[in-house]
């Protein structure tokens, strides 16, 4: 019985291979950079949109920064299981920035209500991040109009979600 490999490719639009550079940092589940045997597992280089690395078994958390002219330089993470004398592929995927904007703003805004931030200083930080990935407010209104949808059921939690979502979109609409 012995190590795992992994192989780490780098994928951007259409699931296309990134041939980019950068590097891959592997992590144990307790986020902690992995270590083992006089071995650091960050910053392994990345070429070609590929790595390819000999681990201990195990169970980790991968992720990369690349260099990707025109996007997002931080990839999704991924978590993988690797046992002995296994290998395992990992992609990650390289969201552009308009698609990470589009994620963020809803827990953004409401983790900005929880810490009781000013809504005019919400507004703003919500708009120039819009504004920057050219993402429209009727865009943003409209997603998050379908998470609110895809929201079916009477359980409390599904109900406050659905409450905190349409607090979002209030403000989303209040907005210029």
């Amino acid at each position: 019985m012995g190590f795992g490999r992994l192989n780490i490719w780098i994928r951007g639009r259409h699931c296309k291979v990134i041939e980019a550079r950068g590097y891959v940092t592997i992590k144990t589940c307790d986020g902690r950079v992995l270590k083992w045997c006089g071995e650091n597992y960050h910053k392994i280089p990345i070429k070609c949109g590929h790595a390819e690395v000999k681990v201990p078994p195990g169970c980790y958390i991968v992720r990369a920064k690349i260099c990707y002219h025109g996007s997002n330089d931080d990839t999704d993470r991924a978590m993988v299981i690797v046992g002995c004398d296994q290998e395992a592929c990992v992609n990650l995927i390289a969201p552009t920035f308009h698609q990470c904007i589009r994620s963020v703003v809803s827990p953004f805004l409401r983790e900005a209500q929880e810490l009781d931030i000013p809504e005019k200083d919400m507004e703003l930080a919500v708009a120039t991040l819009m504004k920057t990935a050219r993402v429209t407010k009727d865009e943003m209104d409209e997603r998050i109009g379908s998470r609110i949808e895809a929201f079916e059921g009477d359980e409390e939690e599904i109900k406050t979600h659905r409450v905190e979502l349409e607090n979002v979109r209030g403000i989303i609409k209040r907005m210029w």
